[in-house]
This record gives structure tokens, sequence and C-alpha cells, in this order.
């Protein structure tokens, strides 16, 4: 759903069932990213839905299933880097960041470790 005026607008179903994932949305991108999450069991999927054309498309996998995990984006330089934190993996919490810059789009890369995981 959106806002459109003083109207809220359904917008597209999302493309499965899904919680404990983390949302991301870029104004300047115009674009919304579901990153991980759960359903039956823990996904490393990322969807990205494309504002413009209102439609779905799949993403790169994240390097670890994860749910309950923080994620943003952050600009440096013409760059935006989608930062994924944390969480909790097959086998309890994680401690492992992931790092995927929009503009080269060569997939997810490790980033340093959390202090302890969460």
């Amino acid at each position: 759903m959106h806002l459109n005026g003083s109207t809220i607008i359904e917008g597209p179903d999302l493309p499965f069932a899904l919680t404990e994932h983390c949302v991301l949305n870029s104004d300047e991108l115009m674009k919304a990213f579901i990153i991980g999450g759960l359903n039956t069991m823990n996904f490393n999927w990322v969807s990205i839905f494309s504002f413009n054309n209102q439609t779905w498309q799949y993403g790169h996998d994240l390097i670890s299933a994860r749910r309950m995990h923080g994620c943003g984006i952050l600009k440096d330089g013409n760059d935006h880097i989608i930062v994924v934190a944390g969480g909790m993996g097959d086998s309890g919490p994680l401690s492992s960041v992931e790092l995927y810059n929009l503009e080269s789009g060569n997939g997810w890369y490790s980033g340093p470790d959390l202090a302890k995981p969460r």
C-alpha cells in the first residue's frame, strides 16, 4: 500500500509470505528491498520492488540465511551500500556482517564481524 494524497492505494502482493525480515526503502533509487526472513525456514533471499514499473525481482542471495537482523543503506560517494548485520541463523545468533554495492551489483561480500552475535 502507498499513500496518494489522502488516499491509501493497495500495491502489488509480496512475492511470498514472510516474517522477521528486514525492509529497506530508497526514494533516491525508487526501490524497496526485502532481505532475509523466515517462512518455514530461514531465507537468504532478497526481493527488490521497483516503484517505477511496480514489479518485483529477485536480487543476489545473502551469504548466510538470517532472520531478525538489522539492515540499512549507506551512501559512499555515488555508491549505495546495503549493510546486513547479525540476526538468527540456522545454528543460532550471528555476528556476521554482509555488504552489497548496488552500483557494482557483484553480489554480497563479508564485512567486519560484530563484536558479539546479536
